[in-house]
């Protein structure tokens, strides 16, 4: 190792430590077990309602508002409410675009949904349409007669028609449904009527499966004259009072549509952008002022209070973000964050987790069907500035997610041509480089797996973080080479699939940090292992312990049992319900350390072999679904429910399920980046085998474990791509440890440079 090289190295681990002490407060902060970002089992409080026969649930609408408003804007109320009950932040995913017509439908169904150009299709049931009323068209378009005084949306049929290829068993209008069924009315008051003409979506959220709310307002008449507001009108906070406390005893579900919010985003093409922070801010004046007002009309011990902002685009955040404010205040509910058994993180939460809560409110038994579970609070005295900083961290990661990843990629894929390349035409000084590039390409896992650990300050002190860890990590690697030329990928992937491990037993809190563990905002998974790191932990394990074979090969046989028990506590670590969670990593993982052993045991793969791999896994699946489902619901991961779903809905359930699971899949082939790198790592292997001719034989002969663990990767892959709803994500990453390490050491053998 020369002096310039033991120099950049010094150099890089002295910046490290200096930047890792000097955000020590901040990083315990952020990876602390405290609730913001807290991993492994929790112990959230209940929400035990207080007994009653007559309490209400009152959602106010503040749509397109953000948590940074409920910051920085000064609102008295709000913040009261804040300190003394719970408060949280919701991801906002929909069957569709972000649009406020297909939010609010799925928080009225309880499960994703879409309803486009929907929203100004509802009217008070006796609103004159070109001289026919609304329920005359009703009836025309539903061959139904709608109770006098009610609100129609005249659009329930399209809105059927939009999902009927949803793979969902629940429909829209279960809510309302539900609750009319149990003798409690439904009730809209206010709109979002705007520049852009007619908006009512809050109906979608009260209406039943008929597109009916029972009563309310809805009409212009609830709005008040303003000529220096957008759009010319605020609500009428004075009329939405006085017609609350003329609802019928038996309306005991309300949606209040504040509306102004969405009122100044639909007209924010037409005002200057320097102005509308001003518009925002008397706007929230104006809702706290209301709430102030509200509060002496009800009854807190009885009543429930949710604020919401059901549809994140156009609101203040930078970036893009799906995840909103919400406020829950009343009957029950502690001083905390709001936490939900769905996703396992205090201070996130699912739209898709309003619909079971609401049913718990009033006793009724949820529906087969629903994704969602009963919110929870995480106990404690949180301010507002926690889920503030929260969400920070987490747009952060989002936008720096897609950039980062695409460029590992697009590297490898670069690499893997250059290094063909370089087998086929003989560059001999390209060894020197290729080689390291290739170890501090699978060092990139790792590398976004610790990163956590420092403190970020900018994005330019970020990207020198990464190019800094990965620097180390394959400097330290290539120093192990003394013990032989596996020594490099042995040490990576060892430590990868160590860290990992270490990572997911404590509740994984460096994989919820991490650019190449989950997204919440994105919403596909919350807690557990994910698809990325899935795929990971698999190539790196089964390549650790192929290599470690290949270097102390004499002690196989011990060796072996030791390889065999870490396959078992690898397997554990993914599919137990609170740690991994991960049933196609399950699927996944079982199937290739499998196959692994038995080749590595030199047992002959034949069909029955493959019929004993099968059975294999479907005992390790059901074994965890069993005890998962054997715990009580609020415990459960998705394991649990979804096996819960398939036992109470049946075959077209579990139908529902993997087609949709299918579609994800097909979707994502087409247009992931990462399906670019799975198939040309195959092609990579495959063109290798061939040519240059001899090559692969001569590796074979000398590195014999190292063909097996490829093999048993390729499993995996394939295991991976057919029962995970990304399959193609953990496919391509289990990847990264099967075609770098076999072209490491095709380079390694310097077996171009001695052919003719």
């Amino acid at each position: 190792m020369n002096k310039h090289l033991k120099l950049l190295l010094l150099i890089s681990l002295s910046l490290l430590i200096f930047i890792s002490v000097s955000s020590a407060p901040a990083l315990a902060q952020k990876l602390s077990p405290g609730p913001v970002a807290s991993g492994g089992e929790l112990s959230p409080n209940s929400i035990d309602f207080n007994a009653n026969n007559n309490g209400k649930v009152i959602v106010i609408i503040a749509d397109r508002t953000s948590i940074d408003d409920w910051a920085r804007i000064n609102a008295p109320n709000l913040d009261a409410l804040c300190s003394r009950f719970s408060i949280g932040l919701m991801n906002c995913d929909t069957g569709g675009k972000d649009i406020a017509d297909n939010t609010n439908l799925t928080i009225g169904s309880g499960v994703p949904l879409c309803a486009p150009e929907t929203a100004s299709s509802a009217y008070m049931s006796d609103k004159l349409l070109n001289n026919v009323k609304a329920r005359n068209i009703y009836k025309q378009r539903t061959g139904k007669s709608p109770p006098d005084n009610s609100i129609l949306q005249l659009d329930i049929a399209k809105i059927y028609n939009l999902n009927k290829d949803s793979s969902y068993t629940l429909g829209p209008g279960t809510l309302g449904t539900k609750l009319n069924e149990h003798g409690i009315k439904t009730a809209v008051l206010g709109n979002s009527d705007s520049l852009l003409g007619l908006q009512r979506p809050a109906v979608s959220m009260a209406m039943n499966n008929e597109g009916i709310v029972s009563n309310g307002s809805i009409e212009k008449s609830i709005l008040l004259k303003n000529n220096e507001f957008p759009g010319g009108a605020v609500t009428n906070y004075n009329k939405i009072l006085k017609k609350l406390n003329s609802l019928s005893n038996d309306t005991r579900f309300i949606v209040i549509d504040t509306g102004d919010f969405s009122r100044i985003e639909d007209a924010r093409d037409n005002v200057l952008k320097i102005i509308i922070p001003e518009y925002r801010e008397k706007a929230f004046q104006r809702l706290d002022n209301f709430l102030g007002r509200l509060l002496k009309h009800i009854n807190l011990n009885k009543d429930t209070l949710a604020i919401i902002s059901p549809t994140a685009k156009g609101n203040t955040v930078n970036g893009e973000n799906l995840l909103t404010p919400v406020l829950l205040a009343g009957n029950g509910i502690e001083n905390g964050l709001i936490y939900s058994p769905a996703t396992k993180r205090p201070g996130i939460i699912r739209n898709t987790d309003f619909l079971p809560f609401i049913f718990k409110f009033f006793n009724i038994k949820s529906p087969p069907g629903v994704t969602g579970q009963p919110f929870k609070v995480m106990p404690g005295n949180y301010s507002i500035d926690a889920l503030v900083n929260l969400q920070s961290d987490l747009v952060f990661n989002h936008s720096w997610r897609r950039p980062v990843l695409q460029n590992y990629i697009l590297l490898q894929l670069v690499l893997l041509i250059v290094s063909l390349t370089y087998i086929f035409w003989k560059k001999p000084l390209s060894y020197f480089i290729l080689y390291p590039l290739i170890l501090a390409v699978m060092s990139v896992p790792l590398v976004l797996l610790i990163l956590p650990l420092i403190q970020v300050c900018s994005p330019v002190i970020f990207l020198g973080e990464i190019f800094c860890l990965i620097f180390i990590i394959t400097v330290i690697s290539i120093l192990t080479r003394r013990w032989g030329n596996f020594a490099p990928i042995l040490f990576i992937s060892a430590i990868t699939s160590l860290v990992l491990i270490i990572d997911l037993l404590l509740g994984a809190p460096l994989q919820k940090c991490s650019l190449f563990g989950y997204d919440p905002i994105v919403g596909a998974r919350f807690y557990g292992l994910g698809n990325e790191y899935m795929g990971v932990l698999i190539g790196s394990t089964i390549i650790a312990a192929t290599s470690l074979i290949t270097i102390v090969h004499r002690y196989k046989r011990a060796i072996l049992t030791l390889i065999g028990l870490y396959f078992a506590l690898v397997i554990y670590v993914i599919a137990a319900p609170g740690i991994g969670t991960n049933v196609g990593g399950t699927i996944s993982s079982t199937g290739a350390f499998l196959a692994s052993m038995l080749l590595l045991l030199d047992i002959k793969i034949t069909p029955r072999i493959i019929a004993y791999i099968g059975a294999g896994i479907i005992c390790v699946v059901l074994s965890f679904i069993f005890f998962d489902i054997s715990r009580p619901a609020a415990q459960q991961s998705h394991i649990g429910r979804v096996a819960s779903l398939i036992s109470s809905g049946g075959i077209e359930t579990a139908f529902n399920i993997i087609s949709r699971k299918i579609a994800i899949n097909i979707k994502l082939i087409k247009y992931t980046i990462w399906s670019r790198i799975f198939i040309g790592s195959l092609a990579c292997l495959v063109i290798l085998f061939y040519r240059p001719v001899g090559t692969m034989e001569f590796i074979h002969k000398k590195y014999p474990y190292l063909f097996k663990g490829i093999a048993g990767i390729i499993t995996g892959s394939v295991l991976a791509l057919v029962f995970n709803d990304s399959g193609i994500v953990a496919a391509a990453t289990a990847m990264i440890f099967g075609a770098n390490p076999l072209i490491y050491i095709i380079l390694q053998e310097h077996i171009v440079l001695n052919k003719t």
